[in-house]
């Protein structure tokens, strides 16, 4: 996306919206200097880092983004990033000691002036979220996973949070999607790639094999589930959505179950975006792939043991998503049960994003800080992608 192209898109930047397509946001010095990882993505943006200023049309700006998901907080001269045609190029520059407000570009002015640039006028309904609540489920559930706790009164934003081996393997099949990539070397290279986050012992021998020696090791372990929320976003119809979530799995994980898994959890997502009751959900799943669903998370909470399985988490993790009121509720009614804490809320959070479409944006900003710029950017190019209804 060009500069005219970024500005259709987002119309007038405020105070608190997004500038970029790609989770680059302007920040305060304050933030950069926390942050340390700041870049400018745009067309004849400096390349330099904090402190330059770029001319852009007959204005100055001074504004710096940053890799992490940060809100606007400080900008001069805003009017800057407005897109103007010939007739109001020559606008008097406003006081750069405080904010302007830009005028309101009216919508088919702006389709012209785009259309006279040789530009087709992008979509301007903006991306929900889509993977992202799979990852949040794994952030929020790594310190608990060994920890459990019986209760959904806990902190969710503990400093000791990290991304596992789910947030690693969800990007990789995110990323196999978005640039139709082969899902076995694809997978092999991610686990390979991010060493040490908590894969499971036949994953970790699978790893070891030569890149052309892979073989499926007839897991019916939940790894399976953990790491297809992205196929339950990207396609528009239920048969498409059981045959890639197949095909994701038994790569590695070829036991029926295992298959199962992922295919239930994919629909689950798939439905949930696609309007469906949470009762049609429930009928879905249990009718299909003849998981037990009658049960309470109330019920289970006193016993229910760590299980690693698909059959023994995957209900577990859809009933989180039935019982709950609301995304954040959905997570941590997963975390509740104890057992394979990160597991269970990835799950539960890739279904709770396509079902309820909005996550709070302190969670997003909380669990983005802790993941890599190259999963940021995968996890933005699949809202872009695959978010829009």
């Amino acid at each position: 996306m060009n500069w005219k192209e970024h500005h259709y898109y987002y119309q007038i930047p405020e105070i608190g919206n997004a500038c970029s397509m790609i989770t680059c946001k302007i920040v305060t010095e304050k933030d950069y200097m926390r942050s340390k990882r700041v870049i400018h993505i745009h067309e004849g943006w400096s390349k330099s880092l904090w402190g330059e200023f770029e001319t852009i049309g007959k204005k100055e700006i001074k504004a710096f983004l940053t890799l992490t998901r940060k809100k606007i907080k400080f900008i001069e001269q805003l009017d800057c990033y407005s897109y103007k045609t010939n007739e109001n190029e020559n606008t008097e520059d406003k006081d750069s000691s405080k904010h302007s407000e830009p005028e309101d570009l009216d919508a088919t002015k702006s389709a012209n002036a785009l259309e006279s640039h040789g530009l087709k006028q992008p979509s301007t309904k903006k991306p929900y979220r889509t993977i992202i609540g799979a990852v949040i489920g794994d952030v929020i559930g790594s310190v608990f996973e060994w920890n459990n706790v019986k209760t959904t009164n806990f902190d969710l934003f503990n400093p000791k949070c990290d991304f596992t081996d789910d947030t690693v393997l969800t990007i990789a099949v995110a990323d196999c999607i978005l640039n139709k990539k082969d899902f076995a070397e694809t997978i092999w290279k991610y686990g390979r790639g991010y060493p040490g986050r908590g894969y499971g012992g036949f994953f970790r021998s699978w790893l070891q094999v030569n890149e052309n020696d892979l073989k499926p090791y007839g897991s019916f372990g939940n790894g399976s589930a953990m790491r297809v929320s992205a196929v339950g976003f990207a396609f528009n119809d239920i048969e498409t959505v059981l045959k890639v979530a197949k095909q994701s799995a038994e790569v590695t994980h070829n036991h029926p179950e295992g298959i199962k898994g992922a295919q239930a959890t994919a629909a689950a997502i798939f439905l949930a975006r696609r309007g469906k009751s949470k009762q049609e959900i429930k009928n879905y799943i249990t009718e299909t792939f003849n998981y037990n669903l009658d049960f309470t998370l109330d019920e289970i909470r006193p016993t229910y043991q760590f299980n690693e399985t698909c059959q023994g988490s995957v209900p577990q993790a859809i009933v989180a998503f039935l019982e709950s009121t609301d995304f954040e509720n959905a997570i941590r009614l997963a975390i509740s049960i104890g057992g394979d804490s990160d597991t269970i809320a990835c799950i539960t959070g890739g279904i709770a994003s396509a079902y309820y479409k909005h996550i709070p944006q302190e969670i997003v900003d909380f669990v983005e800080d802790r993941l890599p710029p190259e999963f940021i950017e995968i996890i933005d190019k699949f809202d872009e992608q695959y978010g829009r209804e």
